[in-house]
């Protein structure tokens, strides 16, 4: 695992080597590595061919692309981060699914449970814990 740090003047994005992408692997991560980034980037690599495919520790699969970002410094945005110093994978905060529907316009929902329908009615489907 590499280690990485940004400065805030400095974004990047990883992209699959050509050569790898031409044998159907692909190499994935979050779209963009904002500034002040630090910390180890989740790959996701994935085969997407019938064919497969050697993969060795050393071999250059993917390429970090470095941008110049010319914006205004701001010193609390790292620690707002949701990634901030990561070393290994982390699963993202979900949060409650009706606050971000409130947020796009949605002011009502429903839970769908699992069930059947028996004579016109719902039967919802026992729940063990």
């Amino acid at each position: 695992m590499e280690f990485i740090k940004l400065s805030c003047d400095a974004s990047g994005e990883i992209l699959t080597k050509s050569s790898v992408a031409r044998t159907f692997v692909l190499v994935e991560t979050a779209p963009w590595i904002h500034p002040e980034y630090r910390g180890c980037l989740t790959l996701e690599i994935a085969n997407v061919s019938n064919t497969p495919v050697l993969l060795y520790p050393g071999r250059p699969i993917g390429q970090l692309i470095l941008l110049h970002v010319d914006l205004k410094h701001d010193p609390a945005a790292k620690v707002k981060s949701t990634y901030f110093g990561p070393v290994y994978p982390e699963a993202p905060p979900f949060k409650n699914p009706e606050e971000d529907l409130f947020k796009i316009g949605v002011r009502r929902t429903s839970v769908i449970r699992k069930g059947t329908i028996e004579n016109n009615e719902f039967k919802a489907e026992r729940e063990f814990d």
